[in-house]
């Protein structure tokens, strides 16, 4: 899906941040946390975890929950969770998760979201590791629902696993998307973070440990639609990466200069 270009993704990421804030029970959109949110993902640094990867990942949501995919019951937390999964983001660093979830509980706190700022923290964690948290928060509440009534655990599974389906569904986009996506993140490390060779080495061993996984997606509507080429695309970046080179036809398709021999 091509992206739109900068003054509608901005009209769009907007119009998605109001949207949010008054489904919230706020009575207007919060102008301090649209300004940060638009600063970070706005980083020169990005080239990947940007605000078109914001946008993008809005759109699956819409997509998914239009199309009869899982959604959970507290949509809320699991928007205010993708708006900040990424707030915080520095290639060089291993604490960019907890950054932005602590700086997510910060402001949902701060707009008077209590009941939402501690599990909006819990899931975006959860996307550390791309894996379900092995620990619940410690009191889950649907926003919408009578603040004692808790979140069943398939309910809490459920939730905590929409933020990694939409964060990875990327790798089940067509070929040349997926390849700017990859490009993407090396221009993030390379040369800022570790050498070419380094990467190399680095980012192979992730794809391998994709690989390896039973399935990539936790709900049955991701699998259905990304799955197979999902595991398609990882393999072809992995071929490239340890000298096959039969990537290299899709990175010239996809407009993006040759990666280092």
């Amino acid at each position: 899906m091509a992206q739109p270009a900068l003054p509608a993704l901005l009209e769009a990421l907007h119009q998605h941040h109001t949207t949010l804030c008054t489904a919230s029970g706020l009575s207007a959109r919060d102008e301090e946390s649209w300004e940060l949110l638009l600063r970070a993902y706005s980083e020169p640094h990005r080239h990947y975890h940007a605000l078109s990867h914001l946008h993008a990942m809005l759109v699956w949501l819409a997509e998914a929950e239009r199309e009869g995919g899982c959604m959970p019951r507290n949509r809320a937390a699991l928007l205010w969770a993708t708006v900040y999964h990424d707030a915080v983001y520095d290639p060089a660093a291993h604490d960019n998760e907890q950054r932005s979830a602590d700086l997510a509980r910060q402001h949902l706190h701060r707009m008077g979201l209590t009941r939402l700022a501690e599990y909006v923290a819990a899931l975006v964690l959860a996307t550390q590791r791309h894996q379900l948290p092995t620990v619940a928060p410690a009191t889950p509440t649907v926003a919408q629902a009578p603040p004692s009534q808790p979140v069943a655990a398939a309910g809490l599974d459920a939730l905590v696993a929409e933020p990694e389906k939409r964060d990875l569904s990327v790798l089940g986009a067509s070929p040349q998307l997926y390849t700017q996506y990859a490009d993407g993140v090396r221009r993030e490390y390379c040369p800022v973070v570790c050498s070419e060779e380094e990467f190399r080495v680095g980012r192979s061993r992730v794809l391998e440990s994709f690989l390896e996984r039973p399935t990539l997606f936790f709900t049955p509507y991701a699998r259905g639609r990304l799955e197979a080429a999902a595991r398609a695309n990882l393999a072809m970046e992995l071929r490239e990466l340890t000298g096959d080179g039969r990537g290299e036809a899709v990175r010239i398709a996809a407009g993006l200069n040759p990666g280092p021999a």
